[in-house]
């Protein structure tokens, strides 16, 4: 079932609502090509573009928290390498043939995106807002260049 990005889910920072909702075009992307029976090559091809988008934007959102010295840091990252850590055994999973791990992806991610989204991000929403070293808020982020 595809996401259907709503108002709710913007936090008000451009740069990360814009990395948000590129992750949520993946998991639709992920969605569509299982739902139209695509190939494994095509699955694997967003799955592993998924691992690595979210590797970059994990990373965006970590140094804009380290520069505003989050206090609640430690446990946001740590948010972050359980994510990673289940992500890379679901792909470990499909890469040793096993297609059927598609749908725990979509269900993990589903629940995991919108869930972190709406209780762990919002949560700094403020102080990034208050902090005069917060670059996400100096300028307006660029439009995102990445392709899979």
């Amino acid at each position: 079932m595809q996401i259907q990005w709503t108002s709710q889910y913007n936090l008000g920072i451009t740069m990360i609502d814009d990395q948000h909702k590129w992750l949520v075009d993946l998991y639709n992307k992920i969605d569509n090509a299982k739902s139209r029976n695509q190939p494994a090559e095509i699955l694997g091809t967003y799955m592993k573009g998924l691992i690595h988008y979210t590797r970059f934007h994990f990373n965006a959102e970590e140094n804009e928290l380290k520069r505003i010295d989050y206090k609640q840091f430690v446990e946001h990252k740590a948010s972050h390498e359980k994510f990673i850590t289940k992500i890379n055994e679901f792909l470990n999973e499909f890469s040793q043939g096993n297609e059927d791990v598609v749908q725990y992806v979509l269900d993990f991610l589903k629940n995991w995106l919108l869930n972190h989204i709406m209780h762990e991000d919002k949560k700094y929403v403020p102080f990034m807002k208050t902090s005069s070293n917060s670059m996400a808020f100096q300028a307006a982020a660029r439009p995102l260049q990445t392709t899979i």
